[in-house]
């Protein structure tokens, strides 16, 4: 049995976007939405174009006029509209529809589920992505065939994988032949940090891994035609802190395909508690609106809408959203962390962990949707850490965590005589990878070589 290891270095919605995903046009973007609540809401139209020509597109100096706190409370006048949505009135995001959306059949009906799509790369029918039909023609998520990270999604990753344990993907198995992997998805201890001259995630760095790590799913799969697909299973990642504390899928699957390059790609699919994703709009207020052109109480909206799985058993609305995610992985290296002391660090970065990812305000909270980081009534998750131990305060728990993974590692490596020490000159074809990697493809070497040094007449034995 062997093992391939992948870093991921992007993890997004994944929307499709061609010629009949949004017949009604992209949805508004800030300067239109903006002004029309804010003629809803009764104030005058001079008054809005005032204060919109004053401020709207000041970003550094000092406000003239009320603007933005016109804008946030752009519902009834008084109440913060990002922690009541429902204060302004429906705005109808126009959907995404068509033929094609990425994702899986997660409900089983094929075809016969009216608000499903067709898979662009798999052509399986009855795909189920509400997340898509609901943002899909928001501007800033709208996705291009074939897929790449949409301008939202893309900051949003780039902004946050720095600041969080690096999520690594690890397949295996006998992946010779067709036949049964394990798929396992974990995080790092440590962060992705090291890129090359294009910005891109480094391949075959090390990444260490605790025995508890913040987050563990291990998930039974099938290679087949170089495909690894996986069996519906709860999924749970540990993200950023403060833009996405968790993501959670229930009944999730993932399909994964190594390219002739080495690389990995492949999508996630499964059902999300939406709360979540309007909150990790909602909580940027005004910046997320005014820089990304996101309408959140018309997201809030749309979000309930298009929610189609479990069911909260009091109000019977629906907490969950179709969605599918594209992964997109490196080659890397994983490095095992054991012993008591990597158990303590385990605990105590587990303890940290509880002490409130991501609150919701007071009265944020729908009935019915379910907070970030909770499970939805009748979802079960694998939680891969510890979490009776707990913690007088935060900074005693990081500081805990802090010593018992300086003790693990300080040590050092087991002292050991070595080999004996040699050089060898790197081979043009060498020289140029090592420019092109560390500078990037346009630089170009010019000139000629010096011959390699022969031996007894050969360049290799």
């Amino acid at each position: 049995m062997s093992t391939r290891s992948f870093v991921v270095y992007y993890f997004y919605p994944a929307t499709y976007f061609g010629p009949d995903t949004c017949p009604q046009g992209l949805n508004p973007l800030p300067d239109v939405f903006f002004k029309r609540d804010l003629k809803t809401l009764g104030l005058p139209q001079a008054e809005v174009d005032r204060m919109f020509d004053a401020d709207y597109n000041r970003q550094n100096g000092r406000p003239t006029t009320n603007w933005v706190g016109a804008v946030a409370t752009r519902g009834n006048g008084k109440d913060n509209v990002y922690s009541h949505p429902t204060t302004v009135p429906d705005a109808h995001l126009r959907p995404a529809v068509g033929r094609f959306g990425y994702g899986f059949d997660l409900d089983g009906k094929g075809t016969d589920s009216a608000t499903s799509y067709e898979d662009p790369d798999t052509h399986e029918k009855g795909v189920d992505n509400r997340l898509f039909h609901a943002i899909g023609c928001i501007p800033v998520y709208r996705g291009s065939p074939p897929p790449h990270p949409p301008l939202e999604p893309e900051y949003r990753w780039d902004s946050t994988r720095a600041a969080m344990g690096a999520w690594l993907i690890l397949i295996s198995g006998d992946l010779t032949h067709d036949g049964d992997v394990t798929v396992t998805l974990e995080t790092s201890i440590d962060a992705v940090t090291t890129q090359d001259a294009n910005g891109h995630v480094r391949s075959d760095m090390t990444y260490r891994v605790l025995d508890h790590p913040a987050s563990r799913n291990v998930l039974r799969g099938r290679l087949r035609s170089g495909v690894v697909t996986t069996e519906p299973a709860p999924i749970r990642m540990r993200c950023d802190s403060y833009i996405q504390p968790l993501y959670e899928f229930m009944d999730a699957r993932v399909r994964l395909k190594v390219k002739p390059d080495g690389t990995l790609e492949g999508v996630l699919g499964g059902y999300q508690p939406w709360y979540p994703v309007y909150w990790s709009h909602a909580k940027v207020g005004y910046i997320d609106e005014r820089g990304f052109g996101v309408d959140t109480p018309a997201l809030y909206y749309a979000l309930r809408r298009d929610a189609d799985a479990y069911p909260d058993p009091v109000t019977g609305n629906n907490t969950a959203i179709s969605a599918a995610y594209m992964i997109e992985a490196v080659p890397a290296f994983v490095a095992r962390a054991t012993g008591a002391a990597a158990a303590t660090a385990a605990k105590a970065a587990a303890a940290a962990a509880t002490a409130d990812p991501g609150a919701t305000p007071a009265g944020a909270t729908p009935p019915g949707a379910t907070p970030a980081g909770a499970t939805p009534a009748g979802a079960t998750a694998a939680i891969g850490a510890d979490r009776s131990l707990t913690c007088a305060t935060l900074t005693g728990c990081a500081r805990d965590a802090v010593q018992a993974i300086a003790k693990l590692f300080a040590g050092g490596e087991p002292s050991s005589p070595g080999a004996p020490v040699i050089a060898r000159r790197l081979r043009p074809d060498q020289y140029r990878s090592v420019i092109a990697d560390v500078f990037g493809p346009t630089i170009k070497i010019e000139g000629r070589f010096e011959p390699d040094v022969r031996d007894d007449g050969l360049f290799a034995v």
